[in-house]
Formats: structure tokens, sequence, C-alpha cells
């Protein structure tokens, strides 16, 4: 038997974890000074809706190698000879894949893989989907390993936000892109280079940033097949379905998943913060 194990920065919807089962591990998040768990006591929606209500970023905490030990000693002592794959976002933006090889370490390393998905949000989520489906049909762990690290290699994703505040207060970019976000009046368009997001281009308009990133989906997918799409968003309930549209009727993915920012993600990008992931197992 194999479980499939990640955490709230796959930012999976609802649906999907309940399909899979999938196991989301938990962080922490505070709401005047009400502790929540990030999954199972709040659900992105729910969070995106206090966090507009409060208009102030929540401290945010990712899951501790004490959270992660803890499921997945209770996969192994339920079931002794299951294998484990626990996704997590890119180590550059994330503690959280190093923890989990603490905790595998601690608890099986031979029957616990652990992968750094050198992603983040949704494009972890396209990974750790493809997985579970894999893991529902009975595949082997080395099988799904082989396609989750395909899917990694061609995994491309970018992200349009607002200003690059929120990126230089979580130190996810680099000294040179925020110069060009304090000397620009820019809406920025980042990509994904190696497990850390760089600005990619600028745009006067919002408008045109998302043709753009739409444009650059769509150039960069047009030669694959049996693509899996991910978009994700902050608070931009009317634009990212209209992008999906876009992107998905011209490319014509086997998945594309539309969700919200959860946590962790949000305090990245910030409010306005949209996202297209893409991937193929082939």
């Amino acid at each position: 038997m194999l479980w499939i194990v990640t955490d709230p920065a796959a930012d999976l919807p609802g649906y999907v974890v309940e399909q899979f089962g999938i196991n989301v591990v938990s962080g922490r998040v505070s709401f005047d000074g009400e502790v929540f768990r990030t999954g199972p006591d709040l659900l992105n929606t729910d969070f995106l809706a206090r966090w507009r209500e409060s208009g102030q970023m929540p401290p945010v905490t990712e899951p501790a190698v004490n959270d992660l030990g803890q499921v997945y000693q209770a996969i192994l002592n339920e079931h002794p000879a299951a294998d484990i794959i626990s996704i997590h976002a890119s180590s550059a933006m994330s503690e959280v894949a190093q923890r989990a090889r603490v905790a595998a370490a601690a608890c099986n390393p031979t029957q616990i893989h652990v992968v750094d998905s050198m992603s983040m949000s949704i494009g972890v989520g396209l990974l750790v989907r493809e997985a579970a489906a894999m893991a529902q049909q009975r595949r082997s762990a080395q099988a799904i390993m082989d396609v989750v690290n395909r899917m990694r290699s061609t995994m491309q994703g970018y992200m349009v936000t607002e200003n690059l505040d929120y990126l230089i207060r979580s130190g996810s970019v680099s000294a040179v892109d925020r110069m060009i976000g304090g000397l620009l009046s820019v809406k920025p368009i980042l990509v994904f280079d190696n497990g850390k997001l760089k600005v990619h281009d600028q745009r006067r308009s919002r408008a045109e940033a998302l043709q753009t990133m739409s444009d650059s989906v769509v150039k960069a997918g047009f030669a694959h097949s049996g693509m899996r799409i991910g978009i994700a968003h902050c608070f931009c309930e009317d634009e990212a379905p209209l992008l999906a549209k876009e992107i998905a009727g011209a490319l014509k993915p086997e998945t594309l998943l539309v969700t919200e920012f959860g946590p962790g993600t949000a305090t990245i990008g910030g409010p306005g913060a949209l996202a297209a992931f893409w991937t193929a197992p082939r």
C-alpha cells in the first residue's frame, strides 16, 4: 500500500484531497490570537475571507518536523509495510522539504520518499495529485517517483503580482528584482527558475501582464500532450477562471485545477497574485 503526503503549500482544492485520500500535514495561522490549523480548521477560502476582513496578514507557521513525523508514524503504525511519498514546496522557498527529510529519517527512511518539488503552490499540487491518482491505481512507489521526477523536470510556473512588496518581505526575490520593482511602476511577471522566483517580464497594466503570462504558458506548452495545468490566485475570483479557460482552450490539458492560495503562498504573492503552472508526465 502506498500513501501520499503533502502540506498546505500545495494549495490543493479540498475535493482533490478528499477524492484521492491525500494526507495534508497542517501548519498554523493566527487571527487575533486565535490559532487555527491550516487545512482541517481553516480552508483556503476561509483564510482569505478572514484576511480580507481583518486587512492584515496574520502570522503563518509551516509544519514542523514533529507534525510531519506524527503523520508518517501514524501511517506506518497502521500499515507497517506501506510506502510513503511526501511532496513539498521548493526548498529554496520553504523549509518543509528539509523538515520532512529529518522526520523521515527518524521514522523509517527506507519507506518514506521525500520529494523537493522545485515548485510552489498548485505546481506542487499537480505533482501531488498525479502521485495520488497513480497510488489509487496501485502503481509501485518507483513508478510513481519516475513520473513525478519527469513532471518536475518539465514544470513551468508564472505569476503576476500587483507589486513586489510581499515577495520582498518574504525574501523570495533577488536584489536585482527588488531594484526593478522599486524603480518601475509596472506589473511584474515572475517565472520559476531552478526552484526560485525571478522577474521574467513586466508590463504597464495588469491586463497586459495577464495576457503575456497566458501567451507564455500557451507557447511553452504547445509541443506537449497530456498536460496538467493549475491556476492559483489570491483575491482574483473573476480573473482566475477566465485565465484557466483561455489556457485550457488552447492546450486541451488532461488535468485542470483552479484554486485559491493558502496562507503560505498568500504571504509570498500577496493580494492580486495570480499564478499558472503546467507540466506533462511524458
